[in-house]
């Protein structure tokens, strides 16, 4: 959550239960950065639903 505050991203959907899942709205010009930031963090996968 504090990458999703720190780049002002928009929230589409979110489960939290055993496996929490959030889907998030990304500017492709922001894509990269975003991806990056998410990697560094071993415990989160990131899928990306539209190209």
């Amino acid at each position: 959550m504090r990458i999703i505050k720190k780049y002002n991203l928009k929230i589409i959907q979110q489960h939290q239960e055993l496996a929490c899942w959030v889907k998030i709205s990304v500017k492709k010009k922001d894509l990269e950065s975003i991806l990056l930031a998410f990697s560094a963090h071993h415990k989160i996968e990131v899928e990306i639903l539209n190209d």
